[in-house]
């Protein structure tokens, strides 16, 4: 017996070897036995076994910090969100399609945010009012008659 940490790492591929092996081979079955019990239970669109998936939980368990980097990584390479969060965070469907919500989720608060904090109707009256146009709002007729003459001076030009 080898006790030498690449010996201990040789036994743990061979392990998942021999697991990723078994899941081949029994994958297949599990998708016709599946199909056949949809089958049986009158479900004959959800049947189809070309549109089943045996979801298998990863072998090794990375931690997070490992599956951030991969992520960041793919995402990095230019591969679709939806892709990088199946190879690199080894989310499962469901967890990819909440994940991808509360994406769409926080893009949205970020841009009702920044709408809200942006420049609104009232915060640009108030800057401009700041800049020597309505001070008060006595003063809004006066500018109002201003606005009236230029624009008349200018239709007759």
């Amino acid at each position: 017996m080898n006790n030498s940490a690449e010996g201990a790492a040789s036994q743990k591929e061979a392990y998942y070897d021999k697991i990723e092996d078994r899941r081949k081979r029994f994958g297949s079955r599990l998708r016709r036995h599946t199909s056949v019990l949809l089958e049986v239970n009158d479900e004959a669109e959800r049947s189809s076994i070309d549109h089943l998936e045996v979801i298998w939980t990863p072998i090794e368990s990375l931690s997070l910090t490992e599956r951030t980097a991969a992520f960041a990584s793919l995402k990095g390479n230019g591969l679709a969100t939806r892709t990088a969060l199946r190879e690199g965070m080894k989310f499962t469907p469901s967890e990819i399609q909440l994940a991808l919500e509360e994406i769409t989720d926080d893009l949205l608060d970020q841009a009702m945010t920044s709408a809200i904090s942006g420049d609104t109707p009232l915060a640009k009256s108030s800057r401009n009012a700041n800049q020597g146009q309505a001070k008060t709002p006595g003063d809004t007729s006066e500018s109002l008659n201003k606005a009236i003459t230029e624009g008349r001076k200018a239709n007759q030009a």
